[in-house]
């Protein structure tokens, strides 16, 4: 399995277990339907841009998510020691 499929089976895994171990009103839908109610359009425009970038239709340059991971990308190739395939290990300046 590729490097993806094995962080989709990560983030599944992990939705699962938090769904069988949450606490009382602490799924991750029960978080959501608090940020509906106190922040619908930030919520949803959250929600709508992550499932925008999933499934791939956003422009590059209206990406959120493309654009950190280029500003990321930028400040490791500029002398940062920000982010290895490993994940964030710290920014030393």
């Amino acid at each position: 399995m590729r490097p993806g499929g094995r962080a989709w089976v990560a983030l599944w895994t992990g939705v699962a277990i938090w769904d069988v171990i949450a606490p009382p009103d602490e799924m991750l839908t029960d978080a959501a339907r608090r940020g509906m109610a106190a922040h619908p359009v930030l919520t949803a425009g959250a929600i709508a841009i992550t499932a925008l970038h999933l499934a791939d239709v956003l422009p590059p340059r209206a990406d959120p998510f493309h654009l950190l991971g280029v500003l990321l990308t930028r400040l490791s190739t500029s002398g940062h020691r920000l982010v290895n395939y490993r994940g964030i290990v710290g920014v030393t300046v």
